[in-house]
């Protein structure tokens, strides 16, 4: 399945519908054309293309510092 096919067919049925396995809000989905990764958000409306999103940076799932004044949003530098 091409990344647009996979974003119009969302429009017209459930996410795990299309997928063929549940999935939660907030959980990144990859559709891979075999050219290039294209990245969604799931969504309680729907998915929306991540057009920026560094998967290296994403697996190194790095601890959220709570403990902070300010938050840490430089991740992946």
């Amino acid at each position: 399945m091409t990344a647009k096919g996979f974003y119009e067919s969302t429009e017209h049925k459930l996410i795990s519908d299309v997928l063929g396995f549940p999935v939660q809000v907030n959980e990144v989905i990859e559709i891979d054309d075999g050219l290039r990764p294209y990245f969604f958000v799931v969504h309680e409306y729907g998915v929306e293309l991540l057009a920026y999103f560094d998967r290296d940076c994403a697996r190194k799932n790095k601890l959220d510092r709570t403990d902070l004044e300010e938050p840490d949003t430089n991740y992946c530098s």
